[in-house]
């Protein structure tokens, strides 16, 4: 059998790269394969990269949504979860307690209906039971309730060169305040007294403690302008309320004559006098419904404020107010 011919016109050596190849038929070079393995792997890696961000976006929405606090109904950018209802309960309710005390105040009395101060004594009728615990139980409901709200307010804001309220921090100490208030009227409502119906001496002990180290100023700047337009003045108004329900202390020596020689003895007892008169002359139960109203009100408004809805310099100016005018009634 001849051999077989070769047709070098149809094929022809190219040498391109590091391979041949004929005329009709192209092979890739060895470093267009590795160049396109590169770049295989690089468009892999953008993948994975994608398909790891989009899972990581997914898995952080589940969590906001775990962690952000459930609300039952919303009016444009304020949700309203549990305690902001109880909030808004609250708030009408001390209005209307507040109505009821000034209605009560100028009602007309008999005038055989005074006390040995020469006071009438339906003017100085408490709160109804119901509306008292309705009060005390909502306003302590949307105080606790809102500390899951804390990752919702912001560090601090600019409001003049010399003030930066830390919001976090009286975000706290709104909390604290509103429950000293509550124990404050529970005190006053006589839900805490002895088993004779009297005054209980562990009230003042457990009151002052609650306000050091509750309301202390301790960990704030005393170089920033809020210490000494919130802070300072909060503190001072709360120690002397809280000091002011110590009684006085009276030792009454007393002989046994039991034995020949006479041992003195010494009988402690506590003079309530003016503490009563603290109590309703100066924080009654009046300025402490409109103190808690004053509170529920800052509050509520520097949410709205925190939404956008309200600029922040306002609501920080028209909180000192409150305070001021609170603090100069407290000390006048």
């Amino acid at each position: 059998m001849p051999p077989r011919e070769i047709d070098f016109t149809t094929t022809k050596r190219h040498v391109r790269g590091d391979t041949f190849c004929n005329k009709n038929q192209y092979h890739r070079p060895k470093n267009d394969i590795v160049r396109q393995h590169d770049d295989d792997e690089s468009s892999s890696k953008e993948q994975d990269d994608e398909y790891s961000y989009f899972n990581n976006n997914k898995k952080k929405n589940k969590t906001k949504k775990k962690n952000s606090p459930a609300f039952l109904f919303r009016i444009g950018a304020l949700r309203f979860g549990l305690h902001g209802i109880a909030g808004s309960l609250s708030f009408i309710m001390v209005t209307m307690a507040l109505i009821w005390k000034i209605s009560s105040f100028s009602c007309s009395c008999p005038e055989n209906d005074r006390d040995e101060e020469g006071d009438y004594n339906c003017r100085k009728a408490p709160v109804p039971f119901s509306l008292a615990f309705a009060i005390s139980s909502s306003s302590l409901v949307a105080s606790l309730g809102s500390r899951g709200l804390l990752s919702q307010v912001p560090t601090t804001s600019h409001i003049a060169s010399w003030i930066f309220p830390p919001h976090r921090e009286a975000f706290k100490r709104t909390i604290s305040i509103i429950v000293y208030l509550n124990m404050r009227l529970a005190n006053e409502w006589k839900w805490i007294s002895t088993n004779g119906g009297g005054e209980c001496i562990l009230f003042p002990v457990i009151l002052g403690c609650y306000t050091i180290f509750s309301i202390h100023p301790f960990k704030s700047s005393f170089s920033n302008g809020n210490t000494w337009v919130f802070v300072i003045p909060m503190f001072l108004g709360f120690c002397i309320d809280s000091y002011k329900q110590f009684p006085s202390i009276q030792f009454i020596r007393t002989n046994s004559s039991n034995t020949a020689k006479s041992i003195p003895h010494y009988n402690v007892w506590f003079d309530w006098t003016e503490v009563h008169g603290w109590n309703s002359e100066k924080v009654n139960e009046t300025f402490l419904l409109l103190t808690l109203l004053c509170a529920l009100e800052i509050a509520f408004m520097f949410t709205v404020a925190f939404r956008g809805m309200l600029s922040i310099q306002t609501c920080y100016w028209a909180a000192a107010i409150q305070v001021a005018i609170l603090f100069v009634l407290l000390v006048w």
